[in-house]
């Protein structure tokens, strides 16, 4: 009897000690657990951050777009401003330039009036000599 309990107790003690490495595993296997979960909750925070710094480059881009885009329209106002100007000017200076062709074709034909009244001057001062 007293070696069946030497043994149980020897295989109670083995039971212990395997039951202690089974708890320090069951710990080790948490704490390992614990540990990944920390780092996962701190990657998902990196990544979070990341996300919020990448939704402000992308709102900056489009307010940056939504300012190109604004001045592209104001550029395309001006250029309309200015071909408007242009074609005006261009008008201006094909009526005057009429005008002063006319001018010119009046002023041409009132010279030859005076030349063709001055010949039928002379011509008849010439006779009266005569």
């Amino acid at each position: 009897m007293e070696c069946e309990l030497s043994n149980n107790r020897e295989m109670l003690s083995d039971l212990m000690g395997e039951l202690e490495r089974k708890e320090r595993d069951v710990i080790g296997i948490e704490k390992t657990y614990h540990d990944q979960i920390l780092d996962m909750e701190m990657n998902l925070a990196k990544l979070k951050e990341q996300k919020r710094n990448r939704d402000m480059e992308i709102a900056a881009l489009h307010e940056g777009l939504d300012m190109e885009q604004a001045a592209k329209g104001r550029v395309e106002r001006e250029m309309d401003m200015v071909k408007s100007i242009a074609k005006t000017r261009q008008a201006e200076y094909e009526h005057n330039e009429k005008r002063r062709i006319e001018e010119i074709i009046w002023v041409t034909m009132m010279a030859k009036e005076w030349q063709t009244t001055l010949i039928d001057i002379m011509d008849e001062r010439c006779q009266s000599e005569v």
